[in-house]
């Protein structure tokens, strides 16, 4: 079963590059998951994202913006194939005004294609109802997932996690959650905050638990059978 190993923010003003060290070190055979933010115009990218010991990481396909200027996100993740002290630095093609990387170590995943899903939405004044900011909605398709979520926002809030999600590294301009979903199905990574009017950059990843998992469709077949 997936589990979260150590969690680990930073933030850097100015620059072409964000740089963050775990506080204890990595383990080979667990995942890191990374959501990448730059407070930046649309024309800046993210260029590279590497560690010191050399573990090659993935962009799962999700970049947001709201096209104004007020920020990006991108989600990466890595299998630990070397372990110990972990240096991860993302390097963008120009300055930033201020950049963050909340990153997070998973145990009990899958290595050979961790991923199942992924999102990310960018909102303008998503409002202050319960789970209004979300990433939008994905179907897994294993049971007992880990959902990995975060959301950076330009104005100092209040966050409180989604339903059912564990809140990890609030920042009042940004968070990080996550939950082991116990049955495949549709999911959301939301937050809930005290304002409406903020702007949110919101990703989430869900990665596969590790052995053989049992699909939505294969676990009803073996309900049926008993």
């Amino acid at each position: 079963m997936p589990a979260n190993v150590q969690q680990k923010w930073t933030s850097s003003v100015g620059g072409t590059t964000n740089t963050l060290n775990f506080t204890s070190d990595v383990t080979v055979g667990n995942i890191i998951a990374l959501a990448i933010h730059a407070n930046s115009t649309p024309t800046v990218t993210l260029d590279t994202v590497v560690d010191n010991l050399g573990n090659s990481y993935v962009f799962a396909g999700d970049a947001t913006s709201g096209g104004d200027g007020l920020g990006q996100m991108w989600n990466y993740y890595a299998v630990v194939t070397v372990g110990g002290a972990c240096t991860i630095t993302a390097t963008f093609s120009a300055s930033k005004s201020y950049g963050r990387i909340f990153a997070h170590e998973i145990s009990g995943v899958d290595l050979t294609s961790p991923l199942d899903q992924h999102a990310g939405l960018y909102q303008s004044n998503a409002g202050t109802g319960t789970d209004a900011v979300t990433s939008t909605a994905q179907t897994t398709v294993y049971d007992g997932e880990y959902i990995f979520g975060c959301t950076e926002i330009v104005n100092s809030l209040t966050i409180t996690a989604g339903t059912n999600f564990t809140e990890l590294l609030d920042q009042t301009t940004g968070s990080s959650e996550y939950y082991i979903q116990p049955t495949a199905g549709s999911i959301a990574a939301t937050f809930t905050e005290s304002a409406g009017f903020a702007r949110n950059n919101t990703v989430m990843m869900t990665f596969k638990p590790s052995g053989t998992p049992i699909t939505g469709l294969g676990r009803k077949f073996m309900l049926r059978a008993q």
